[in-house]
């Protein structure tokens, strides 16, 4: 059989050695899916070698040795009979599920099978020439057996259609675009090889496929950080992404440097990129001793390392290293420095079985210890309740689970309950309820804090309207600003839209800001109170005696109320010292001409030195726990109207 159109094998080859020449110069050869795409781009150019030549042998008998010209047509199926599956094992690896215990030992076996029996056709053809066959005048002719090599690649290619519909939210939307497209190729110059086997188009739909792929999928430098050289955030999370939707077992090792940013501002910009690099390459060597492992920089100071399927032994003897290195200096030819690093060790999934913990993890500073220490298994239980307490608090805003209690504020000169303070609670259907202390920092760290204020506020003003407040003799309610709240540029806005919703003025209620949020924004919230004021708010410094700040800070930023800390007035209860610091602070801030609220109030000898020192008023369970609506407005009328 002679008359073989080979410029399509001619052009197949030019664009297979280009694409070889694309891989070759990446620097990228760890990632096993490159590694695959390498074997299949040498795998296709011998193929079109290999098909070039059994074509001139086929195309001249005479010339070419029997012998020769049958080994070249075996080299030719056996490389070509390995393009599919090798195919197919490349976007298994893309899309992660290479690494999932569903597809290993048995089912790989299962899914060789094609493929196998395509080997073993060819390499029986001697015996019953299935694949193809010379007859006595050299001419070649394909045996029934060569519908193996269609059938199994056409099996691969399905199953590769079928892995980017399946799993597509393991691929990006350029991968997946890419690949669908290049299926499409390869199906269709299968076909019309199959068609057409005199004009030989197969191989450089082949050719092309590797070439797309290469120049589309291949991008390298979009993986790395262009500092520290190892994969960067973005690489990390689709890793992440396939592995755990491709259920996978993995552990993650996450290196957070917790004085990063104070070492940096201390040695400059571009020697701490040197020492961050020193880090970077701890790890690579770290991780270098298998292949199953990857490094990561995070950004902030944060590195990760993926050991996938790692033993109890390697996650011991990994997580002990990183703490030996981390607890010794990182020296330069400029500086000896010490990192404080946290290791936090997490088993995917066991420990955290989703995408967003997973990069929370890097971002989220659930540790307050900052010294170089090792946490895994129990020591997690504290970065776990505060995922728990994460998905309690996007539940609460969902089905509304905050509920507004109020604690009343007696004035110590009526002897009457005076206002009130808003307090939320959280009651959660899964973990129950959750105290302040912990939903808020969470709702902080997140960004929910916002939201969550602004329920708190619009709660507060329906309250205020439906039970109608001032009857009461409750001059107003005090409201809680959360740091983030007071550093947004339409903050007043946003709260008088609320105001004005249920028409209820400004001075029915008093905005609280803590200690620290003023000291830490004095700046920015100098401007901030102005506009409050000028709308009508009064706001009290909350949590005074907490935080570093000094008497100076509430005459700058103009409190009106000055709110002492509990923890002020138990240290009075314990010891002259504390007594004569309590009344000192009570002294200068009467002078400074503000009104003082003490919170903890339980005892009545607590109240009475209160009320001899000067304070205003008083908070705490010597008059109530902070209650339900209800119940407030009933203890209310009883107290003040006795």
């Amino acid at each position: 059989m002679t008359g073989y159109n080979v410029d399509f094998d001619i052009a197949a080859l030019v664009v297979a050695f280009f694409t070889l020449a694309l891989v070759m110069i990446r620097k990228d050869k760890k990632r096993m899916e490159n590694r695959l795409f390498s074997i299949i781009v040498i795998d296709n150019l011998l193929s079109i070698v290999f098909d070039l030549l059994s074509s001139y042998a086929i195309s001249n008998p005479t010339w070419v040795p029997r012998t020769i010209n049958e080994s070249f047509s075996y080299a030719y199926l056996t490389f070509h009979a390995c393009f599919a599956p090798l195919f197919f094992g490349y976007v298994m690896l893309v899309s992660g599920i290479v690494f999932s215990k569903k597809y290993q030992r048995i089912n790989a076996f299962i899914m060789s099978i094609p493929w196998m029996v395509s080997l073993i056709f060819i390499a029986f053809n001697p015996l019953f020439h299935g694949m193809f066959y010379l007859d006595e005048n050299g001419a070649y002719f394909h045996g029934n057996g060569i519908y193996t090599m269609y059938v199994a690649a056409a099996l691969y290619l399905f199953g590769i259609f079928y892995m980017i519909v399946r799993y597509k939210t393991s691929f990006s939307s350029a991968q997946r675009i890419s690949l669908g497209l290049f299926w499409a190729l390869a199906i269709g110059t299968l076909a019309f090889q199959y068609f057409h086997p005199e004009l030989l188009l197969e191989m450089f739909g082949q050719a092309m496929v590797c070439l797309g792929v290469s120049i589309t999928i291949l991008d390298e430098e979009a993986l790395y950080d262009p500092v520290t050289h190892v994969y960067n955030r973005i690489t990390f999370q689709n890793d992440v992404t396939r592995m755990l939707k491709s259920e996978n077992h993995f552990t993650i090792f996450y290196v957070r440097i917790s004085n990063g940013k104070q070492i940096a501002s201390s040695v400059g910009l571009e020697r701490n990129n040197l020492l961050l690099l020193r880090v970077a390459d701890f790890l690579r060597r770290v991780a270098a001793y298998t292949n199953k492992q990857s490094v990561y920089d995070l950004g902030n100071y944060h590195f990760a390392i993926v050991h996938r399927d790692a033993s109890r032994e390697e996650v011991f003897s990994l997580a002990t290293t990183l703490e030996q290195r981390f607890r010794k200096e990182w020296v330069n030819e400029y500086f000896r420095i010490k990192y404080d690093a946290q290791i936090i060790v997490a088993n995917v999934p066991k420990d955290f079985d989703d995408v967003d913990s997973l990069i929370a993890l890097a971002d989220r500073n659930y540790i307050r210890n900052t010294e170089t220490k090792v946490y895994v298994g129990e020591g997690l239980d504290q970065i776990k309740r505060y995922h728990k307490v994460e998905r309690a608090v996007s539940r609460g805003l969902e089905n509304n689970n905050f509920v507004v209690y109020y604690q009343p504020i007696w004035d110590a000169t009526s002897n009457k309950i005076h206002s009130c303070e808003a307090l939320l609670r959280l009651f959660d259907d899964e973990i129950g309820f959750v105290s302040p202390e912990e939903f808020i920092r969470v709702a902080e760290d997140n960004g929910s804090i916002v939201e969550i204020g602004e329920f708190v506020f619009e709660e507060v003003c329906r309250f205020i309207v439906e039970c109608n407040l001032r009857e009461k003799e409750i001059e107003f309610v005090e409201v809680n600003l959360s740091t983030i709240q007071c550093l947004q540029s339409d903050l007043v806005e946003r709260l008088v839209s609320i105001l004005d919703k249920y028409r209820v003025p400004a001075s029915a209620i008093n905005l609280e800001i803590t200690e620290t949020a003023a000291v830490e924004n004095e700046d920015v919230l100098k401007g901030t109170l102005e506009k409050l004021h000028k709308v009508g708010f009064s706001v009290s410094m909350d949590d005074f005696g907490t935080g570093y700040s000094n008497l100076m800070n509430i005459f700058n930023l103009s409190f009106e109320i000055i709110k002492i800390d509990k923890s002020i007035l138990w240290n009075a209860d314990d010891n002259v010292a504390g007594d004569i610091i309590l009344e000192n602070i009570a002294n200068t801030i009467k002078q400074m001409d503000r009104r003082i609220v003490c919170e903890g109030v339980e005892t009545e000898e607590q109240c009475e030195k209160l009320k001899r020192i000067g304070v205003d008023y008083c908070q705490g369970y010597l008059f109530s726990r902070p209650i339900k609506t209800d119940e407030f407005v009933e203890y209310v009328e009883k107290f003040n109207f006795k």
